[in-house]
């Protein structure tokens, strides 16, 4: 039984986030073989490269034709047309620097150079311009992505979004390059962790896709999104008909290495905590809830991501000391709902001897502290 997990678009790409770390170190301490990989910075990558700026390129130039094309204009549309001819006027340049400007990010010399930095940033930011005017409504930048059409709202629209090619730039990255890019048949189980808006759109799309063509796997999703609004999903169970097999909610360590087991054992679904799954054309969520002491979960792992290959100078490390939120009181705030109201906290012997061993594996100084509370 071999599962890979996977950060998918869109977060911001200067660092790695800690879901598929602590799940992939936790499921590791367990005994089970598990890869991780982060889709996020890999789809970057492919958008600020040239073969995809070029693509988006063409795009732009078929959407402008076909807006000179038609007998009238709306507002919009002439809007929508002098936008599309800008950025043709400097697609070329763009393409051109996009390399020179992810190298200056990740080159410390250059990325302290306040007029390298500002200029490659300035570039990048274009680059990523032009594949949102390639797929507009769409917007793709470095802190979002939005369909436009508000499809993150509403399983309707997210159905139909993750199936429209003309506004949806993952689905031509997913087909064309990071799906071909693995050997799904070495794995029975893929989970997808979406923790944010932005990131429902593209991490359901690479469900739906992997769903549709390796019928093998099974798919789990994870992620406050889906622990916030399980309840949307009760009575839809053609969202786990097109995009998965179950959906893991709140903590995920443990309901998923007993997930794992249930599946290689061939136990009903039902014996899995926290879980969401169909019983026939029911949407079931079980009810048991397991909830660990941070001394329990193993420190992340980071191995099998690409640590050099985000847009920062220096590879640089999230860690945690806490968990959950020691207030717990805010109304506007589902963090607390998330952790079960719990608040646990590493002692701080334990977060020095992590850091140590992080700074020693992967050679870096440079952390952050994710810590929500």
């Amino acid at each position: 039984m071999k599962t890979l997990l996977i950060f998918p678009a869109q977060w911001y790409p200067t660092q790695p986030y800690l879901s598929t770390p602590y799940l992939t170190a936790y499921l590791r301490a367990k005994g089970w073989e598990v890869d991780q990989r982060d889709f996020n910075i890999a789809s970057y990558d492919h958008f600020l490269s040239a073969p995809l700026l070029k693509n988006a390129e063409k795009r732009m130039t078929e959407r402008l034709e076909a807006l000179k094309n038609q007998n009238s204009m709306s507002m919009k549309d002439k809007s929508h047309l002098d936008v599309l001819a800008m950025g043709l006027k400097f697609s070329g340049r763009i393409i051109e620097g996009i390399e020179e400007a992810k190298s200056v990010l990740r080159t410390p010399e250059r990325f302290f150079d306040f007029a390298s930095y500002q200029q490659a940033d300035m570039l990048i930011k274009s680059a990523l311009k032009l594949v949102s005017d390639a797929h507009a409504p769409a917007v793709l930048s470095l802190s979002t992505f939005e369909s436009g059409t508000r499809a993150e709202e509403s399983t309707r629209k997210a159905h139909a979004s993750t199936r429209d090619n003309e506004t949806n730039p993952f689905i031509h990255l997913y087909d064309n390059l990071l799906i071909p890019s693995e050997n799904w048949q070495d794995y029975d189980v893929v989970g997808i962790s979406i923790i944010g808006i932005s990131q429902i759109i593209p991490g359901l799309t690479l469900a739906r896709k992997l769903k549709e063509k390796f019928p093998h796997l099974h798919i789990t999703l994870g992620g406050p999104i889906f622990s916030v609004n399980s309840g949307q999903l009760i009575g839809h169970p053609e969202f786990f008909d097109d995009f998965c097999h179950s959906i893991v909610t709140f903590e995920g360590e443990e309901p998923l290495h007993r997930l794992l087991t249930a599946l290689k054992a061939g136990d009903a679904l039902s014996t899995v905590p926290n879980l969401m799954h169909l019983e026939g054309r029911e949407v079931v969520h079980n009810k048991e809830r397991v909830e660990l002491r941070f001394e329990e979960i193993p420190g992340p792992t980071f191995d099998g991501l690409p640590m050099h290959n985000y847009l920062s100078p220096y590879p640089i490390i999230p860690v945690l000391q806490s968990r959950g939120c020691y207030w717990g009181k805010c109304t506007f705030c589902t963090h607390s709902f998330v952790y079960g109201h719990r608040y646990g906290k590493q002692k701080t012997q334990g977060m020095v001897d992590e850091l140590e061993a992080l700074m020693k594996k992967y050679n870096t100084k440079y952390f952050t502290f994710s810590d929500e509370a």
